[in-house]
């Protein structure tokens, strides 16, 4: 099994609200992230609720035709819990936010160099590889 994390793309820091849309470079960087991710068969995605999330793998959910699964942003426990045996031999997406990424990842007895992505850190995409056997932490950008 694979899990991709992926921060949500950036977000509209002029709206003050607890829910601002994507800005034109996060829209952008959707459609990099589906154009990067297309040729991986993907069984299910999974989003926080908040609008620049659910932006964020809207572009891939819709090419993979999948729904978006969602979970609660510092609610993530049970999901964790779940996916293994769910998707066991195949690959997700977990959509998430600067302070819950590597939490979710260290979950899975992976070490990080620290706790949250900085704030300012959009196009990192870390990907545990064979959860089930042998897992590894493979950091990619885009």
């Amino acid at each position: 099994m694979n899990i991709y994390w992926v921060r949500h793309a950036e977000k509209d820091l002029k709206d003050t609200s607890n829910n601002p849309p994507l800005t034109a470079k996060g829209r952008e960087r959707a459609i990099d992230l589906r154009n990067l991710l297309d040729t991986q068969k993907i069984a299910a995605i999974y989003s926080t609720s908040y609008d620049r999330n659910i932006q964020t793998v809207m572009p891939l959910a819709s090419d993979q035709g999948l729904d978006i699964q969602s979970y609660e942003a510092n609610q993530w426990q049970t999901m964790i819990d779940t996916v293994p045996r769910s998707f066991a031999g195949k690959t997700i997406i977990i959509c998430g936010h600067s302070n819950n990424i590597l939490p979710m990842i260290q979950s899975f007895g992976i070490t990080t160099e620290r706790d949250e992505l900085d704030h300012e850190e959009y196009g990192t995409i870390h990907l545990l590889k064979g959860i089930n056997r042998d897992p590894k932490l493979v950091i990619l950008e885009y």
